[in-house]
């Protein structure tokens, strides 16, 4: 899922007391094997508000060219409209927004019975867009359960991530080599420093901490989703340390490869961490 993939990026990140008020911007280059193509990606933190950019291109799981142009924000307790996460789509102008309250209907409806009306209406809004190739895909998916969302979660892949005995250097930072697995398989190895080798890495934490523990909260509201979650959170939770690059695996072939490369302090605008002006809501839950 998209949220975890931007997550599972800037979580490792949290690493020690809050230290400063000015905003911290981490970067990190992301090289896309399909495509050839380097973009970097932003994390900014300042307090307890934490915003991820992704601004890639890439060649899709099935070759077809895919753009993303999102931001993921993270509002904490105190904000404004309360605690919540926004997903910007800068291409459409629109944001959704993820809540206690918008989890628990999501969860409702999904565990209800297979094929209801408005689930129907998400799965046609969710795969207007593809091309028939991947269309075609999501229907046999869908046919496999019996024509709706599935009754039971599919089975998730067994996952382990364990030093795998070597180091390096990234950036003139050291690390330490750790590899994870899906059924065996390797599907990444990270490079681990310790926060300290990182700059600014003993000034974020705070923020890191709140919005993982409110990712427990709304993935608590559906259960396939929260194992996910909670497998990938409780994987970085063994790192105690800063991912300086992470290599992701597709069936033994490199596929992207994300360095750190700096982080820097800016001060940053509370509207930084909101929606951009001109910005149209889009409902995760469709009303028809």
């Amino acid at each position: 899922m998209r949220i975890l993939r931007q997550l599972s990026l800037a979580l490792p990140l949290a690493a020690a007391p809050l230290a400063a008020h000015a905003g911290v911007v981490l970067e990190m280059q992301v090289h896309d094997l399909s495509t050839q193509e380097t973009t970097t990606a932003r994390t900014y933190v300042q307090g307890q508000y934490v915003k991820t950019e992704s601004r890639t291109a890439s060649a899709g799981k099935y070759g077809r060219p895919v753009h993303q142009d999102t931001d993921m924000i993270y509002q904490p307790p105190g904000a404004p409209d309360g605690e919540r996460m926004l997903i910007v789509n800068n291409d459409e102008k629109s944001y959704q927004v993820m809540d206690e309250a918008t989890m628990r209907r999501l969860g409702s409806m999904m565990g209800g019975a297979a094929g209801g009306g408005n689930m129907n209406a998400m799965m046609a809004d969710a795969m207007k867009n593809l091309s028939p190739e991947d269309r075609a895909r999501a229907m046999a998916a869908m046919k496999q359960y019996g024509g709706g969302m599935p009754q039971t979660a599919p089975r998730q892949p067994q996952r382990d991530l364990h030093r795998s005995g070597g180091t390096d250097t990234v950036n003139g930072i050291p690390c330490t080599l750790w590899e994870e697995t899906e059924n065996g398989a390797t599907s990444a190895e990270l490079c681990v420093a310790k926060p300290g080798a990182i700059k600014h890495g003993d000034e974020i934490m705070p923020a890191f901490k709140s919005m993982t523990a409110f990712m427990r909260k709304l993935f608590d509201n559906m259960p396939s989703m929260q194992r996910m979650a909670d497998s990938t959170m409780a994987m970085y939770d063994k790192i105690d340390g800063v991912p300086v690059r992470i290599r992701n695996y597709d069936n033994g072939k490199l596929q992207t490869e994300t360095v750190f490369s700096d982080a820097t302090t800016q001060d940053l605008p509370k509207k930084f961490f909101g929606p951009p002006d001109g910005y149209a809501r889009k409902d995760m839950i469709p009303s028809r």
